[in-house]
């Protein structure tokens, strides 16, 4: 009984640990664009200022929203997500809300962006970050270029240092 329960548990961790993963991989599109051409990744648009995003992979699937200025700047992504992987954590709205855009090679990208939870009593920013350097793979941008469809090809390579 002891292992089952124990097994049921890691199951349960397991699962919620993939779904944050590809929430994060969702989320992080405001950085690496190009993650926005991923055959696991669909599109419906909401109304004129925002997207949903859906992920299926390996059998798993998430979803979420990208919110967006009457001029397409991007304000920032919403979904609900577990807080925490125990069995008892439950999903919460949660956001990544853009403060600052800044060019990075070209790339017109969030520099600054605050990671909040949407509690049942109040609003939780777990977390700023200013981002202050971004190096995307040349060689793809190169590609995208001279081919967006090359692009689908190439996996991007994208660095950043955050304070």
């Amino acid at each position: 009984m002891k292992f089952h329960s124990t097994f049921i548990e890691e199951s349960a961790k397991s699962r919620k640990v993939h779904e944050a993963a590809m929430q994060r991989y969702l989320a992080e599109m405001i950085w690496v664009p190009s993650l926005a051409l991923s055959p696991y990744v669909t599109w419906k648009q909401i109304d004129d200022n925002t997207v949903n995003a859906s992920m299926e992979y390996e059998g798993r699937w998430v979803s979420g929203v990208f919110h967006f200025s009457p001029y397409g700047d991007i304000f920032g992504f919403s979904t609900r997500r577990f807080l925490g992987t125990d069995s008892d954590a439950k999903k919460h709205d949660w956001s990544l809300d853009v403060l600052q855009c800044k060019p990075f090679s070209g790339i017109l990208v969030p520099s600054k962006v605050a990671s909040t939870w949407q509690l049942e009593d109040r609003d939780w920013t777990q977390q700023r970050v200013r981002v202050t350097s971004v190096r995307y793979n040349d060689d793809a941008i190169a590609m995208f270029a001279a081919d967006q469809a090359s692009l689908r090809k190439a996996v991007p390579v994208f660095s950043a240092t955050a304070r």
